[in-house]
């Protein structure tokens, strides 16, 4: 539904259940604000890249808020669009609803490899159902919902790999899906009320069958998605006078995930007590070596006072607010702690009595898994007014103030001193008016700076790109393939001479733990780093036609300033401008040179890096202008309808995804003027068409 409104291009993920995403007025699918009851509910690891932390099932919500530009200064953390669901509540009355959806394998047909290799149509399924119920505890004062949904869903994988057909056929990735809502309302008196709910929804995907590269994946290597998505939040109520309200709201969010197999999900999360994958030339066989995971929670704590003041010379209606977020994440990475023997150019199985069947190199983690933490704390203010003179002219004015800490400061970083990265320049105004014209027409303008968050995937590499390493990857052999196994010989390797089969004993004797890796590369913070913005410049224009029809047409604006990108402080160049008798070198910049003394100040005989050493910097810029134009129709006469298109272009010398590299930067320079063009998300026409029809005996929805 939200994806219909103007200026909103969606998403739909084929991965991953419930992770659709938008992405609004141009902007990175990240830099949108979820709320669920007028809580957080975003992933402050990925952004909103994946849609909202915890998703709300349709029966469950109430109502929902779309707001894409212009919106006031109560929102913050996104220079995208504002999304708020409002889940049910009970009444005095006991009210539910049941609901079951079922498809089936009979509706669909075989894929072109299933026809080529003529085997059977897979048995998919798609059950979807569930149920709500609310009513009263204590008639007039306490009140409780419920809410349950169950997904069961089966998606076929096809599996062709030429060499081993005995493993051609279909393998079906199962979702199942349990989603589960508890809310209580309690009105103490007339002037009292708080409210409690808290949603879960666990849905693991099992049997994902993945390819490597150009590597099939076989049955026994299928990955395994696991998380459990929750938000809890607590909302106070109190009417302090005829003309004040007060709201103070406390929400929770966690998501516990992990992308990896089954073995590493079922026992234990420890991925060195799970066979060795094998990678054989055309297809990956025995076990994944994918093993990530993380647990991240969001606290946030708001307080509001709405304070309407009447007035002779025009009504204020007028909000003051504070809030505050805490957001920590908990990392590890144990890729590869189960060992991967690589065959090489053979895809015959291994067998101790045929020389060429055996591995020709062990790539193994060693040093244990790979963990970090990343935190931050985000600290904003707030006033607006929404002043309306006499009955024609309504104006809205605020302005926000947001402070992000974030203790970004890595090991070894050269770049920044003691004191934590920290932005507290985030002054942000907003404006609008909105003109009535004739009682059936209504012109609005408005301007305003919107400030984003910094994402914890987009700096990622801060924790990760350290200068040493406690956890890294060997080869054996070291330098290249062992070439006994290519030449029908047994290899000479010790981790090789006993097949796929890890000597622990002598890997342990070689990396008892404890031992630091020098990084060929690093990424390292800026002291100067800020949190990107954008500003916005709106004028739109609607017509009541009818009583149930009305259309509008508005023109956005919007710049996107301050954009991360990726600076390589040690960038390769070529050593003649004769490509074919020239080398590429690394020419480190004077920030480079400076760091590497301080760190062979610190550790004697530290050389220099060998690959990319990435800064992240605010030179990005991205500029989007858009016509929207609209046509509704209001629900009447059993059905409703809308119609809405985008004309828009988005340009800027950074893709806007993430904070990505300048593919034209020479020496310091990064040629931002040759990195111009269209976004990534950037979509010229966008039209879309909602129908819907309501009867006793029929309910559809049509949508192109």
């Amino acid at each position: 539904f939200v994806g219909l409104l103007p200026g909103i291009v969606p998403s739909v993920s084929t991965e991953s259940f419930g992770s659709d995403s938008i992405a609004v007025n141009g902007q990175d699918p990240r830099n949108n604000n979820y709320m669920l009851d007028g809580g957080n509910n975003n992933d402050d690891v990925i952004g909103q890249r994946a849609g909202t932390q915890a998703r709300t099932p349709i029966e469950a919500i109430q109502e929902f808020q779309v707001i894409t530009g212009q919106y006031d200064a109560q929102y913050g953390r996104t220079s995208g669009a504002v999304v708020n669901a409002v889940t049910k509540s009970g009444t005095n009355n006991f009210k539910g609803v049941a609901f079951a959806f079922m498809q089936n394998a009979d509706l669909a047909t075989r894929d072109y490899f299933a026809r080529q290799n003529n085997t059977p149509k897979p048995d998919t399924s798609y059950q979807r159902w569930g149920g709500t119920l609310g009513g009263p505890i204590v008639k007039n004062k306490i009140h409780f919902f419920a809410s349950l949904e169950r997904f069961a869903i089966d998606r076929p994988n096809t599996i062709n790999i030429p060499s081993r057909p005995e493993y051609n056929g279909t393998e079906n990735t199962e979702d199942r899906v349990w989603n589960t809502i508890i809310r209580g309302d309690h009105q103490i008196n007339s002037a009292t009320t708080y409210s409690i709910r808290w949603l879960r929804e666990q849905s693991p995907q099992v049997n994902q069958i993945i390819p490597t590269g150009t590597q099939a994946a076989a049955p026994k290597a299928a990955r395994e998605e696991s998380d459990v998505d929750q938000t809890a939040s607590f909302s106070f109520n109190q009417v302090l006078a005829n003309t004040r309200v007060s709201t103070f709201r406390l929400t929770w969010t966690r998501e516990n995930v992990a992308f990896a197999n089954q073995c590493f999900n079922t026992n234990g999360r420890v991925l060195s007590q799970c066979p060795v994958t094998l990678a054989y030339q055309d297809y990956i066989d025995q076990q994944d070596n994918t093993a990530q995971a993380r647990i991240n929670d969001g606290i946030q704590a708001e307080e509001t006072l709405a304070w309407f003041i009447p007035n002779k010379h025009g009504d204020h209606d007028v909000k003051f607010g504070l809030q505050y977020s805490y957001s920590a994440a908990y990392n590890t990475n144990q890729g590869n702690l189960n060992g991967t023997f690589s065959f090489g150019r053979n895809n015959a199985v291994f067998n101790a009595a045929i020389p060429s069947t055996y591995p020709d190199r062990l790539t193994i983690r060693v040093g244990g898994p790979s963990i970090f933490y990343q935190k931050a704390h985000y600290i904003a203010g707030f006033a607006q007014d929404k002043w309306r003179l006499g009955n024609k002219v309504t104006l809205n004015l605020g302005v926000r103030y947001d402070y992000e800490a974030l203790p970004l400061k890595t090991a070894d970083d050269p770049m920044v001193g003691d004191d934590h990265p920290v932005d507290g320049n985030n002054l942000a105004p907003r404006l609008g008016i909105t003109y009535d014209v004739d009682g059936r027409s209504v012109i609005r303008a408005g301007a305003g700076r919107f400030f984003d968050k910094t994402h914890f995937e987009v700096v990622g590499g801060l924790y990760t790109g350290t200068p040493f390493t406690s956890s890294f990857v060997v080869n054996f052999p070291t330098a290249a393939a062992d070439n006994g196994p290519r030449n029908g010989q047994l290899p000479t390797d010790p981790f090789l001479v006993n097949g796929p089969v890890i000597n622990r004993a002598l890997l342990n004797q070689l990396y008892p733990g404890g031992q630091q890796l020098r990084n060929t590369g690093a990424t390292w913070d800026n002291p100067d780093r800020r949190v990107p913005h954008t500003d916005e410049i709106t004028i739109g224009y609607e017509r009541q036609l009818g009583a149930e029809l009305s259309t509008s047409v508005d023109y956005v604006h919007s710049r996107g300033r301050d954009l991360y990108m990726s600076y390589n402080l040690n960038p390769q160049v070529r050593s003649n401008p004769v490509v074919a008798s020239s080398t590429l070198v690394r020419v480190p910049t004077p920030e480079l040179v400076a760091a590497t003394a301080k760190l062979a100040a610190k550790y004697p005989g530290f050389a220099p890096f060998t690959t990319n050493v990435i800064q992240y910097v605010n030179a990005g810029e991205m500029n989007y202008n858009a016509l929207m134009a609209q046509l509704k129709k209001r629900f009447s006469h059993n059905y409703s309808m809308q119609v809405s298109y985008t004309l828009s272009k988005s340009r800027g010398n950074s893709s806007g995804n993430g904070a990505p590299l300048s593919n034209f930067q020479i020496g310091n320079d990064l040629h931002l003027d040759l990195n111009e063009g269209h976004t990534d998300f950037d979509n010229r026409h966008n039209f879309t068409v909602r129908s819907e029809e309501h009867t006793s005996e029929l309910q559809s929805l049509a949508y192109l």
